[in-house]
């Protein structure tokens, strides 16, 4: 609950001892499959009902749809996720020095390479969900929800705080001594695929996941680069991970109108 009230609405905020905190790593992928399944759930019914496809200029229908999916994701997560991916890309784009790109990533205003990895972002998930839906392919949408919250213990795990983040000091230190939260860097990979399995096949998975932790690694050494990690880089790596698994989905999807 502790994880599920963090990562979205769907659970009332709570208060918590910094143990709780860092223990609550280890259940992301769960808050990540409830999660997936709301944002899910609404396109599935209409899909199942109307025989897996939208009839009637179905390009048109699935591209509402997909909007529909993005807007409702953005408010299901309170778009926290977003933040974190725009303020990334203002750092990269002007931090020069480790300095710098620390000042950049904590000021709240929005820059040029923020907005425009906002819009690409927001574009990214609109053609993946729009693409998917259009198929009949809605476990895509659920996968990829749950895919992105799976990325976040193989990135914090042994993951140095950046200077003054208070996520870094409750999340990345303490994880490293509690024992469901260690186990999370393996766990939540294998519980990605299974569950990719299930959703889009064995091949979409596989693909999916390796551009998912092909995207953690990166930033991984980005933070190494610019002492340490802080709450935007999580959820950098939950946005790059749903956007893995949507396209990747997407790509799969040969019977699709929009491709």
């Amino acid at each position: 609950m502790l994880a599920l009230s963090f990562l979205s609405r769907l659970a009332p905020a709570r208060l918590a001892a910094e143990g709780e905190i860092a223990a609550s790593l280890a259940w992301y992928p769960l808050a990540g499959l409830v999660l997936g399944l709301a944002l899910a759930l609404p396109f599935a019914l209409p899909l199942v009902l109307l025989g897996q496809t939208f009839p009637f200029f179905p390009a048109a229908q699935a591209w509402l749809a997909g909007l529909a999916f993005t807007a409702l994701h953005a408010w299901l997560t309170r778009a926290l996720h977003w933040d974190g991916w725009a303020d990334l890309f203002d750092a990269m784009g002007g931090g020069h020095t480790p300095e710098t790109f620390q000042k950049i990533l904590k000021d709240s205003r929005l820059g040029a390479f923020g907005g425009i990895a906002l819009a690409l972002g927001l574009a990214g998930m609109l053609l993946g969900s729009s693409s998917c839906l259009a198929a009949g392919a809605w476990p895509a949408l659920l996968w990829a929800v749950l895919l992105g919250r799976c990325l976040v213990a193989p990135l914090a795990w042994q993951a140095k705080p950046m200077p003054g983040s208070s996520l870094g000091r409750l999340l990345l230190r303490p994880a490293r001594s509690t024992r469901h939260a260690a186990l999370a860097p393996i766990t939540a990979p294998v519980f990605a695929l299974l569950a990719g399995f299930a959703c889009v096949g064995v091949p979409t998975a596989l693909a999916a996941l390796a551009a998912a932790l092909a995207g953690v690694l990166f930033l991984r050494r980005l933070a190494a680069r610019q002492g340490g990690l802080n709450g935007d880089y999580l959820g950098a790596a939950i946005t790059w991970g749903e956007l893995a698994g949507l396209l990747t989905a997407a790509c799969w999807q040969s019977a699709s109108p929009l491709l």
